[in-house]
């Protein structure tokens, strides 16, 4: 039989068999003063150093391998300047060089302090993880069209026509955990240096004293970030349900009084952070805008983002602009389906709720969160027949941003509302329904919900809203409150019917609006007289009929109301300086 053919090697394989294997035929030895084959040697002589080393530290295999490589003395002759250098371009190759490899023995050096016993492939993995380039000693030119990723201290004795501090987040920056040596130096000098206690502090007060210390270092980075800036500062924070800004972004936004600070700049809210997509669909109608700068500026930043692979920026592939319709939202027969509380924005401002509707609300925050945990609390318990304190403290152990400033201030206050909460509970009327889902239609407009509590004494039915929030509404805005009667028309049009009886709408008595978190005495109760019994007992029905009219037809309206400040989404309003038309 024949032998099979031996399959092709590729180039790849025979360099790596070049620089591992001891007998490699064809290549020239060591002493030949072969030019392409002097890089193979070297190699192979630092392979086999850190073989031989491999035992050791990070920083000394790193030594071996650049003592094995014979490269320090030519590289140290073309930094300071070869003869035939003329115009200095093998001495910044060469300067380069050394300060890389300079670099990575600083690298290798800090892995050391951190991890004693760390070895050269920890070093390989934290190079490859690295985000943040490391301090460079090398002269580098000013790059131009690019944005550097650094640290402040890596800034320090540079400027910058445009300074970014991103992400000032609680917990971030200023980061407040305490960082000490091994062998407790910084500590050290806190209680024997020249600003050591007389006596000397406790464990508390050392505590104290280190963390100001570390808030000390943190604000100083913070001043120096910012004075890199020569024309401008932007400060970035996030502001959701598991994060938000830290004081110091807090500090910085209270500057806004300084004479030196433009104000509108400051004070403009740049809305949620842009995706690729909205950052094109942004640039598109920017190039139909009358400014002529403006547009072509629009159409460069638009070509740049989709030679970075950006999806939507190629002309080709655009929709062309569909005319705006003057169609109805709504078929005069088609129900409306609301909230309760949609059915409040609606009536503020029906242009608010119709583009709330379609996606243009902001994430909640940490203080509607524990507005849950409250909530929650007061269905799973709802006579108060436990310490729901003890409860609350259960739910937060897993909740993130309750051992910041700002957290602890909240959970202040979530125990606070707790505490009325388990005491108004104790004393109100039995529970005859907790979270009571409910759907009914009035006219057009079919109203879908829960109702928190709905309770029962000897005079009957109450339905009863439960707030969190720190102020109380007058007695004569809760007789409006429109989720307060929007529940009051569920009981009273026999929705829950299955839960509470069919005599439940001949029982109904009103309702109450108890706000738990005003931090008083007790909690602060509001009444809403039942709807049949109302000055105007048609008042409700009438003013959903209108809400019907108001978001169906070919216009919505956009009304000045007291959340306006406060809008998700004032860039678009007409009303507002800084609107702009969808």
């Amino acid at each position: 039989t024949e032998d099979a053919p031996t399959p092709p090697v590729t180039s790849e394989e025979l360099l790596a068999r070049a620089l591992v294997e001891d007998e490699v035929p064809g290549l020239p030895a060591a002493d030949a003063r072969d030019r392409a084959a002097a890089p193979v040697h070297r190699l192979r002589d630092m392979i086999r150093a850190v073989r031989e080393h491999r035992e050791d530290g990070a920083e000394q295999v790193l030594w071996h391998a650049w003592d094995a490589s014979g490269l320090a003395g030519g590289w140290r002759r073309a930094a300071l300047g070869d003869a035939g250098d003329v115009d200095g371009a093998r001495a910044r190759m060469a300067a380069a060089r050394l300060d890389a490899l300079l670099e990575l023995f600083a690298a290798a050096e800090r892995l050391t302090e951190r991890r004693p016993g760390a070895g050269a492939l920890d070093l390989v993995e934290q190079i490859r993880a690295q985000a943040v380039v490391e301090d460079t000693l090398a002269p580098a030119a000013a790059a131009r069209g690019r944005i550097d990723v650094l640290t402040p201290a890596q800034l320090a004795g540079e400027h910058r026509d445009t300074v970014v501090l991103a992400r000032l987040q609680e917990g971030a920056w200023p980061d407040l955990r305490l960082r000490s040596t091994l062998f407790g130096a910084a500590d050290l000098s806190l209680l024997a240096g020249p600003r050591a206690a007389d006596p000397a502090p406790g464990p508390e007060a050392l505590r104290a004293l280190q963390r100001e210390q570390v808030l000390a270092d943190e604000l100083r980075l913070a001043v120096s970030a910012l004075a890199r800036a020569r024309t401008r500062v932007l400060l970035t924070a996030i502001e959701g349900e598991q994060e938000e800004p830290s004081a110091l972004f807090d500090v910085l936004e209270d500057a806004a009084g300084e004479p030196w600070i433009d104000p509108e700049v400051l004070r403009r809210d740049p809305g949620p952070a842009p995706d690729a997509r909205r950052l094109v669909a942004a640039l598109r109608r920017r190039l139909h805008e009358e400014d002529p700068v403006r547009s072509r500026d629009a159409a460069l930043a638009l070509e740049a983002l989709g030679r970075a692979g950006a999806p939507g920026t190629d002309p080709g592939r655009w929709y062309h602009q569909q005319p705006s319709s003057t169609a109805p939202l709504h078929g005069p027969d088609d129900p409306i389906t609301l909230s309760p509380s949609a059915l409040e924005r609606a009536v503020d401002c029906p242009q608010s709720w119709l583009m709330e509707r379609a996606g243009g609300t902001r994430a909640g925050g940490p203080a509607q969160l524990l507005g849950t945990a409250i909530h929650h609390l007061a269905q799973i318990h709802p006579r108060g027949e436990v310490d729901l304190l003890d409860e609350l403290h259960t739910l937060l152990r897993g909740m993130p941003g309750t051992d910041t400033w700002s957290g602890r201030r909240r959970v202040r206050h979530a125990e606070d509302a707790a505490r009325l909460l388990t005491e108004h509970l104790r004393v109100a009327g039995e529970p005859l329904a907790v979270e009571a889902p409910f759907e009914v239609a009035l006219d057009r407009v079919r109203l879908r919900g829960s109702i928190d509590r709905i309770e029962g004494d000897a005079t009957g039915l109450r339905v009863v809203d439960l707030k969190t929030g720190r102020t109380a509404k007058s007695a004569a805005k809760a007789e409006e409150d429109l989720q307060l009667a929007a529940y009051q028309a569920a009981v009273r049009e026999g929705a829950l019917a299955e839960q509470l009886g069919e005599d439940a709408p001949e029982r109904l008595n009103g309702a109450q609006l108890v706000y738990v978190g005003t931090g008083g005495k007790k909690a602060a109760v509001r009444t809403q007289t039942a709807l049949p019994r109302a000055e105007h007992p048609e008042w409700f029905d009438e003013l959903v009929r209108d809400v019907a009219r108001d978001v169906s037809g070919e216009h919505v309206t956009a009304r000045r109301n007291a959340h306006c400040d406060h809008c998700a989404v004032r860039a678009s309003c007409p009303l507002q300086p800084e609107g702009e038309q969808l």
